[in-house]
């Protein structure tokens, strides 16, 4: 999506060009190290004719400015950045009422119109990433255009809230912040919260912002930021809260962006303090707390509430009493003094309290007592301890109050309108950041980003009232006994780790809505814990059926194995066993040949020597050879043997065949074959006590 087309439904325009101009402001003075005023002459070059010969009176610089970048800069301030511009060699004066660009103002000119097409597209971005979150987060339907709007009205709201010391700033001037934040500032806040942990670059990009927003509002203070100058005989008092916050009492980020303001205050020789009432209420605060953890009404503290710290770490009334008792000591360690309430000696310095009490009760009719007169009584304090010496400047003012709170703010005008102050009585903190930062913003370069976090944190918590009905509901609860004790401990913890739960629920929702939304939630909150308590069984099911799946597979794979194994042996085997017939039928055959070869011998050489000695003419035959008597004698002895053993043929038939088995067994064991296996392949070996006998198998 290109912010080119302005075509496009949706999109602000003026509230982009704002937005990234004051991204700008950051990104030329981290690049360029200029002195602050120094830093916004570039929006001045800009808007005038490059071309030497065109001159640009002085009254249209400001007009320009607001047209090109949407920037609301003072127009005493425009006039002083032109002559500073001059004396720079950026410009030349034409006549009294005009100014040029010089040759240096053309070469050395920030680009800020290509720098600012840039920051357009990511504050594009941004918007289009707090469309989508608000829709899935909160339900919430925008479309980029309104996106931008709640940005850029959350930024100037709590950034920029010094411009509204001006009588007219000219265009949509910011609006000091209300007591009870909208219901669009709570989803910015829970938006820029999210973005802190999810998404770092887009975090920055509103840090941005926030710098280049406290540059601007710094340029509406009663006098100009004297970066060299240091406090001089001033005191900052310190409201509740924000000591409340250093103390650690609302939570680690509120406590790092305000030691990190104090820490800035004291570098630049600002004395720190509390008046004694202030000390009061902080005892009381923390009194009160120990009370409520003595009766068990803890679990009805609101989230980001002193209440909520002890409660999240689990204090005893007794360690929340030591706390009340110690704080003092505590303030000292951080640089803080208590001072007593100035004196009414000085009748022209005395305020009518009773009318501040009415004006700060018509901006508030529910104020608490005790808060109340607190409040009028700091108000009227700070008048007396002026006491008509102050100077313009916060460093000169002499005592400068510093609250978080901006109905007292507003108030403090009031007074400072009738005795002329030349310096707020009353000052927002970031206000006050504002002022001392912009001198040193290498003492502390997360302080705008911490306190971007703090300020984000604090506004996502339920408010006084959406608590108290809340709590009531809870109450009326327990009476009817309609939700337990451990009811109580789930909501709590399921508010407490998603403040989310509570911007959605009671964005612009009535009172019967908000109810039937506790109801809604005890049910989430059962569910949720009823899920966490079973998951530790649901993880070990899968792990059991996971592994139950990995043995199943794992004896698969062996039961394959092993018949893969069992057919190659079989496989082997039948070749073994073929190879050993082959073997076997060739001794057999070997065996069956060489009996019978005795046989026949023994036959031949019987029935020759049975002719030869019935036969006369044989015996003549032989006589004439060479021995023939002998052999003829030898004749006649084989043929009587012949005869002798003719009647034991049998026996003659049987010492063959067991010769013949008994070279079969011979030659079975060279073999390492068992005359069983031989049987098993077809070659069966009988061995008795009186014969052997070898036959092969048909």
């Amino acid at each position: 999506m290109s912010i080119d087309n302005g075509a496009e439904a949706g999109i602000d325009h003026a509230a982009i060009r704002r937005m990234a101009a004051f991204a700008v402001t950051t990104v030329d003075w981290s690049n360029q190290r200029r002195s602050y005023l120094d830093n916004f002459i570039n929006y001045a070059l800009a808007v005038i004719p490059i071309d030497s010969t065109t001159a640009l009176p002085r009254e249209s610089v400001r007009p320009l400015i607001i047209e090109k970048f949407n920037l609301l800069l003072p127009p005493t301030i425009v006039q002083q950045l032109l002559r500073r511009a001059i004396r720079l060699g950026y410009l030349s004066a034409v006549g009294e009422a005009a100014v040029a660009l010089t040759d240096k103002g053309r070469r050395e000119v920030s680009p800020i119109p290509y720098t600012l097409k840039k920051l357009e597209q990511e504050q594009l971005k941004l918007a289009q990433r707090f469309t989508s979150w608000a829709l899935e987060e909160l339900g919430l339907v925008l479309d980029d255009g309104q996106a931008t709007a709640m940005l850029l009205d959350y930024v100037e709201t709590y950034y920029c809230s010094l411009m509204t010391l001006a009588e007219s700033p000219g265009g949509s001037a910011p609006r000091l912040p209300r007591v009870e934040p909208s219901a669009d500032q709570k989803a910015t806040a829970a938006f820029i919260s999210a973005i802190r942990t999810s998404d770092e670059a887009l975090f920055d990009s509103v840090a941005n912002m926030a710098r280049g927003s406290m540059m601007v509002s710094a340029l509406y203070a009663p006098t100009l930021v004297d970066t060299t100058r240091g406090f001089q005989r001033t005191t900052i008092y310190l409201d509740t809260k924000v000591v409340l916050r250093a103390l650690g009492y609302e939570g680690e980020p509120a406590q790092q962006a305000t030691t990190d303001l104090l820490s800035i205050l004291k570098r630049q020789h600002a004395r720190l303090a509390v008046f004694e009432f202030t000390l009061r209420e902080i005892r009381s605060v923390l009194d009160a707390v120990a009370q409520r953890a003595q009766n068990g009404r803890m679990w009805s503290s609101r989230p980001g509430s002193v209440e909520a710290y002890f409660y999240r770490i689990n204090a005893s009334n007794t360690q929340i009493a030591q706390h009340a008792v110690r704080v003092e000591a505590r303030m000292s360690e951080l640089g803080i003094s208590v001072d007593p309430s100035p004196p009414y000696e000085n009748h022209r310095f005395v305020l009518d309290e009773s009318a501040i009490e009415d004006l700060l009760k018509q901006g508030n009719p529910n104020y608490r007592p005790t808060a109340l007169q607190h409040d009028v009584e700091l108000i009227a304090a700070m008048v007396r301890a002026r006491s008509g010496r102050a100077r313009g400047s916060l460093e000169e003012s002499r005592a400068t109050f510093m609250t978080l709170n901006s109905l007292v703010v507003n108030t403090a005008r009031a007074a400072q309108r009738e005795y002329r102050e030349p310096w707020p009585l009353v000052m927002f903190e970031n206000d006050i950041a504002a002022l001392t930062w912009i001198k040193e913003p290498l003492a502390a370069p997360n302080l705008p980003k911490h306190q971007l976090f703090a300020t984000s944190l604090g506004l996502t918590n339920p408010g006084r009232h959406d608590w108290e009905l809340y709590t009531s509901e809870i109450s009326r609860l327990m009476e009817s006994e309609e939700i337990t004790d451990n009811d109580i401990i789930l909501l709590r913890q399921k508010y407490e780790q998603d403040t989310l739960a509570f911007v959605g629920a009671t964005r612009e929702a009535t009172d019967s809505d908000r109810r039937g939304v506790i109801r809604a939630s005890i049910e989430e909150a059962r569910a949720a814990v009823a899920h966490e308590l079973t998951a530790p069984i649901r993880t070990q099911n899968e792990q059991l059926a996971t592994d139950l799946s990995q043995k199943e597979h794992e004896f698969n794979t062996l039961r394959n194995e092993r018949d893969a194994l069992r057919d190659a042996s079989a496989a082997q085997q039948r070749e073994s066993d073929r190879l050993l017939k082959v073997t076997l039928k060739s001794i057999w055959r070997r065996a069956n040949f060489i009996e019978l070869s005795i046989r026949s011998a023994l036959v031949l050489v019987a029935v020759g020597a049975i002719a030869v000695t019935f036969t006369p003419d044989a015996e003549t035959w032989l006589e004439r050879l060479p021995g023939g008597e002998w052999i003829v004698w030898a004749v006649r002895a084989v043929a009587i043997v012949a005869a002798v053993l003719g009647g034991l043929w049998g026996p003659i038939a049987a010492l063959g065949r067991s010769a013949r088995t008994r070279f079969l067994i011979g030659r079975l064991r060279r073999l390492g074959v068992e005359p069983g296996r031989a049987a098993e392949l077809g070659y069966d070996i009988v061995v008795t006590s009186s014969t052997a006998q070898a036959r092969e198998h048909p």
